[in-house]
């Protein structure tokens, strides 16, 4: 939390103060007027129009790009609810209380409220499984490419939802003990399956506009295939907005 009164970057609220009440820590963020979440944005309007797409989607890159690479800080929470829209369409990153610094990155955390859709695969199979794992940029990766595929859709790109479940896989956070259980689609499962995570993700962005389909897809795979971090998701997606497409040698995924 602390690092979070270090930055400053146009897309992304700035952390006033940083409070203790109640054994918890309250943010004192500055005031963006005429603001809507961009979940709320998107569940009254439906998906974003491609033109209205790229200028929002641009400005949630950017701040993650320069938390992610330039900072060296994870935001650790990255979801639409999350993205800020004013009727100007300007964008700001908010929620900077889990964010951290790479370095001090250490221990699993429970995904927040309406998070598990935008956490990386890995992440909720090591919590499952009690196997060691924490974010780190790939799992940043992961969540934007969540966040730009439900602009696009109105829908989250996997039915990952996990969920408290007395009869659950014990996990231990912060020394506490919690029971939890993943459903997919509403069906309790051990862990997220690899394959069939990749076959869903191909099925996914076959409703994507077309030019955003690579890197949407580079963005939420498992595979190979996959951009290492959130700058390489910017650079492959400034490559096709503003109408711009290549098809010399793209494969289509």
């Amino acid at each position: 939390i602390e690092c979070s009164n270090e930055i400053y970057h146009p897309n992304i609220i700035s952390v006033l103060d940083t409070l203790s009440f109640d054994g918890r820590t309250i943010n004192v963020e500055e005031y963006f007027p005429n603001a809507q979440d961009l979940e709320g944005l998107v569940r009254i309007t439906g998906p974003l129009r491609e033109n209205f797409f790229e200028g929002i989607f641009g400005q949630v890159l950017e701040p993650v790009e320069y938390l992610n690479m330039e900072e060296h800080i994870l935001h650790r929470d990255l979801k639409p609810s999350n993205v800020l829209v004013d009727r100007n369409g300007n964008v700001k990153l908010t929620d900077l209380q889990n964010a951290r610094k790479t370095v001090d990155v250490r221990a699993l955390t429970l995904p927040t409220r309406g998070g598990t859709a935008y956490t990386h695969p890995r992440l909720l199979n090591g919590l499952l499984s009690g196997t060691p794992s924490k974010a780190d940029l790939e799992s940043e990766r992961y969540a934007v490419g969540g966040i730009g595929h439900f602009c696009l859709t109105g829908e989250n790109p996997f039915g990952y939802k996990l969920v408290k479940d007395e009869k659950g896989v014990p996990i231990y956070v912060d020394g506490e003990e919690f029971r939890v259980a993943l459903k997919v689609d509403g069906e309790i499962v051990e862990r997220v399956d690899e394959e069939a995570h990749e076959r869903k993700l191909r099925e996914n962005v076959k409703r994507l506009p077309r030019k955003y389909r690579e890197p949407i897809y580079r963005a939420l795979t498992l595979n190979g295939k996959a951009y290492e971090d959130v700058s390489q998701f910017r650079r492959g997606f400034n490559k096709k907005r503003g109408g711009f497409f290549r098809r010399v040698g793209e494969q289509v995924v």
